[in-house]
């Protein structure tokens, strides 16, 4: 069908059937028709960002049964089809047991090859960058994951490594560590990568380690799976707040090591500065925030007494924003969390 739509110039209706493909690829490929693909049409298909699989084991079973429907003249393709695979995806036990158990790749040189590549991904992670220019570990219709990052173990170890955890299979795998272990950070993801804002981090001078209240920023880049350092806030903050509001990162409060913090700075990312935005009407560390209908909220927190206030920055086009103070929680809050339930945010 893809063939026809592709002949007559039907564009509109081959990017619909594709998409049709792609969201239900389970059932069309346990269909005669899906049998009947060309390996250009299937190469198409299978390397489709989209393609929605729970694992990525389905397509590699999808492709063992299109060869096998006829073996003798599809055996070839075998080894170009594989590279739509996303082996690194598939499990150290699932890529073993292809390699001993599964004659096609047993005994095809270029698929051995392509599996040992991808068994290297999981048993020396710290070379995987280098991995992804032969084999794709981007997850197919990216999941939502849930990052780890830093903070401490105990009383006296500071972390740097990173984490990621996919609900989908309920396993973590391991990424790039910070440049320098931290905690009491802020955290958003902005523009697709994930910021690391201030904190305190663990320095070592002299065998000596030491810890520094941090005005430093990191952002993750998920595509290359590295730490980049970002410009420098105007002042050192840990225990502050971080949230991004139309397209600007802002990080609010906090504590320098001396003094609580009511200053607020935001980070353009196009021009890669720090900017000075309107201070909070009180000093704040250990707060929540939160971000409603254009607006910052600023929650509790820690600062010359303990705080039941609510704060909102509003940010009006081509005006200066402002701090209001809004209605009191009914107990001081410290160190709690916010969020938003049927559009209104929460402090917890």
């Amino acid at each position: 069908m893809l063939k026809d739509l592709k002949t007559y110039g039907c564009h509109d209706l081959c990017l619909a059937a594709t998409k049709f493909i792609c969201e239900n690829f389970e059932e069309v490929c346990q269909t005669e028709e899906f049998f009947e693909l060309t390996r250009a049409e299937l190469d198409e298909i299978v390397s489709n960002d989209c393609l929605k699989v729970v694992t990525e084991e389905t397509v590699f079973y999808a492709l063992e049964s299109w060869i096998k429907y006829d073996v003798t003249e599809r055996q070839q393709h075998l080894a170009q089809l594989l590279h739509c695979v996303r082996l690194p995806l598939l499990s150290v036990k699932f890529l073993t047991r292809l390699y001993e158990a599964n004659h096609l790749i047993r005994d095809d040189h270029a698929c051995k090859h392509l599996l040992n590549e991808a068994l290297k991904y999981h048993f020396m992670p710290e070379h995987r960058l280098s991995y992804q220019t032969v084999l794709s570990a981007r997850p197919r219709c990216v999941p939502k994951v849930l990052l780890a990052v830093g903070g401490k173990a105990g009383l006296f170890a500071t972390l740097e490594s990173t984490e990621m955890y996919f609900p989908q299979t309920d396993s973590w795998i391991g990424l790039a560590p910070l440049s320098v272990p931290r905690y009491e950070f802020g955290v958003a993801v902005l523009d697709h990568k994930v910021y690391v804002v201030g904190g305190i981090a663990t320095h070592m001078r002299q065998g000596i380690s030491y810890r520094r209240h941090e005005s430093t920023v990191e952002s993750w880049d998920p595509e290359t799976n590295t730490w980049s350092s970002v410009e420098r806030m105007a002042e050192c903050r840990s225990t502050l707040g971080v949230v991004v509001l139309a397209g600007e990162l802002y990080a609010l409060g906090g504590y320098d090591g001396q003094y609580y913090l009511q200053s607020v700075e935001k980070y353009v990312s196009k021009l890669k500065e720090w900017q000075p935005v309107a201070p909070m009407t009180k000093s704040r560390s250990c707060f929540a925030t939160a971000v409603l209908d254009g607006m910052v909220y600023a929650i509790g927190g820690y600062g010359p007494a303990h705080m039941n206030g609510v704060e909102l920055h509003a940010v009006i086009p081509l005006l200066a924003g402002k701090w209001a103070t809004i209605s009191q929680q009914g107990m001081g809050c410290l160190g709690c969390l916010g969020c938003l339930g049927n559009g209104s945010p929460h402090g917890r």
